[in-house]
C-alpha cells in the first residue's frame, strides 16, 4: 500500500493544523462530528481522511445526498493518493448505496416492489432506507457491504433515519465522520440534527463538535457581502459566517457585477449575455452558471445554438436530469450550467448566478449557498449576479461596484437640460 507516513508528509504540506487532526487521528469513539463555514476545508479534511484509511488498507465509505457531489470528492482524494489506493474508498450517494446494497443481498425483486407500492417521494424519502435497514438487521441477509469507516459530506442534507442505516454498516471498531454546515440548510433537513438527536436517537456521536472556522476559499471582500445578506434577509436556522480577513493583491482583481433585469426585459437573453461576457475572458477557461431549470433549460438551449460547449444537468425529465448529474465533473465543459442543488459542494472562481426571490427560508439558503461557492483565483475571480428579484437591488447596489442599470444621476441631466436651446 501506498506509504502512511509518506502521506502524512504530504498531508502537512496542504492542511491547516485542525484539517490536518482530522485526517490523521480519530476520537475513543471513533465517531467525529465538525462543522464550518462555506470554504474551511470541511470536504478537503475528509477526503484526506479517507486516503488515510484506504493507505491503512481499510474499506471506506464516502457518502453524500448529492448526486454530483462524489465526483469532486474522487478528484480531492486523488490529489493525495494514487488512483489504484483510492479503489479502497467507495465514493456514492444515499440513494445509489441503497440500490447497491439490494443487489449484493439479491433483494433486488423487493427494491423494484417499492416503485410499484409507494409514491416516489415516500421511496426516497424513507422507505428505501427502511428496507436497507431491514437487510442489516435481518440474521439470513448474505453479502451485505461493510465497513472500516463511513465519512459522510455535506451531512445537514442527509435525515437522520438515513444515517442510522448507514450506520449498520460500520464494522465492530469502526468510526464515522459527519462534516456540516448548517447554514447551507436548503432541504430543511438540518433543522432535525441537533445535538440531543445525534446523541439520544442511535446516532452515535457525542461530545463537542470539531469546528473549522477560516474560509480558505471565499475571496475576502465576499465575507461581509455573505454576512450583510444574512443579515437583510435571516434564515431560521443556524447561521455560520468564516471570520473576516484581510484584502490580499490577489483579491484586488476581482470582479463583481449584479445586473438587475427590470420588467419586459427577456431574463434568460440576459443570462446569455453575462455568460458570453465572462466567457469572452480569455484568462477565463471555464464558466458555471447556477439557475433553477425554468431558467437553465432555455439559457442552455441559447448557448447551444450560439455554439458553445455546455454541460448541464437541466431536464424536464427526472431520470435524464440524474444521468446528466452523474457526467458533472470539474473541469467537463467550458460552460457548465447547473442548480445550485447539484453544485453544493463544490467551488469556481467564474460565476454566474440568476436569483428570482429571496422570499423563504430556503430561497435565502440557495442564494447564500450559491454565492459561497466563489473560489479565490490568482487573477482575481468573477462573479456575476443576474437578479428579477426587486427585493435585492438595494443590496446589490450597496455591495456591486459594477452594477447594471446605474443609477441616472439627476443633477447632471437637469442641467443638460437647462443648456438645450428651444
Amino acid at each position: 500500500m501506498f506509504n502512511v507516513d509518506a502521506l502524512k508528509d504530504d498531508l502537512k504540506t496542504q492542511l491547516d493544523p485542525r484539517q490536518y487532526q482530522i485526517a490523521t487521528t480519530r476520537t475513543a469513539t471513533g465517531y467525529r462530528r465538525v462543522k464550518g463555514p462555506a470554504g474551511s476545508g470541511k470536504s478537503l479534511a475528509l477526503a484526506a481522511r479517507a486516503a488515510m484509511l484506504a493507505c491503512e488498507n481499510k474499506r471506506v465509505l464516502v457518502c453524500t445526498y448529492n448526486i454530483t457531489l462524489y465526483n469532486y470528492l474522487r478528484d480531492l482524494v486523488e490529489r493525495f493518493i494514487p488512483q489504484e489506493v483510492s479503489q479502497q474508498i467507495t465514493l456514492t450517494n444515499f440513494h445509489a448505496w441503497c440500490k447497491d446494497v439490494c443487489e449484493s443481498a439479491e433483494y433486488m425483486q423487493a427494491y423494484s416492489d417499492l416503485w410499484v407500492d409507494y409514491p416516489k417521494e415516500a421511496i426516497w424519502d424513507y422507505r428505501m432506507a427502511e428496507l436497507v435497514s431491514e437487510l442489516y438487521e435481518s440474521p439470513d441477509t448474505l453479502n451485505l457491504p461493510t465497513y472500516h469507516a463511513i465519512l459522510l459530506d455535506e451531512g445537514h442534507d442527509c435525515h437522520v433515519d438515513w444515517w442510522k442505516t448507514l450506520r449498520k454498516a460500520i464494522v465492530n471498531g469502526g468510526e464515522a465522520l459527519f462534516v456540516c454546515d448548517k447554514t447551507q440548510d436548503i432541504y430543511g433537513t438540518a433543522k432535525a440534527w441537533t445535538d440531543k438527536t445525534m446523541e439520544g436517537l442511535e446516532c452515535g456521536f457525542t461530545g463537542r463538535w470539531m469546528e473549522l472556522s477560516e474560509s480558505y476559499r471565499l475571496p475576502a471582500r465576499m465575507i461581509p457581502v455573505l454576512e450583510d445578506l444574512l443579515k437583510r434577509f435571516p434564515c431560521s436556522g443556524e447561521v455560520n459566517i468564516p471570520p473576516h480577513k484581510a484584502v490580499e493583491q490577489t483579491d484586488m482583481f476581482d470582479k463583481f457585477r449584479w445586473v438587475q433585469v427590470s420588467q419586459g426585459t427577456s431574463v434568460e437573453d440576459t443570462c446569455i449575455e453575462e455568460i458570453e461576457r465572462l466567457y469572452s475572458d480569455p484568462d477565463i477557461p471555464t464558466v458555471h452558471f447556477l439557475s433553477g431549470k425554468r431558467i437553465g433549460i432555455p439559457v442552455v438551449r441559447g448557448l447551444k445554438q450560439r455554439g458553445r460547449h455546455v454541460l448541464d444537468t437541466h431536464s424536464k425529465y427526472w431520470r435524464e436530469s440524474r444521468h446528466k448529474k452523474v457526467n458533472l465533473y470539474p473541469g467537463c465543459a467550458e460552460i457548465c450550467a447547473t442548480t445550485v442543488h447539484s453544485f453544493k459542494g463544490w467551488e469556481t472562481p467564474h460565476l454566474v448566478v440568476h436569483v428570482e426571490s429571496i422570499q423563504s427560508d430556503t430561497d435565502r439558503a440557495l442564494f447564500y449557498t450559491a454565492l459561497s461557492r466563489l473560489n479565490r483565483h490568482p487573477k482575481g475571480s468573477a462573479l456575476t449576479v443576474v437578479s428579477s428579484c426587486p427585493e435585492l437591488e438595494p443590496f446589490g447596489r450597496e455591495h456591486f461596484s459594477d452594477f447594471d442599470p446605474p443609477l441616472l444621476d439627476t443633477f447632471d441631466f437637469n442641467m443638460a437640460a437647462d443648456a438645450i436651446p428651444f
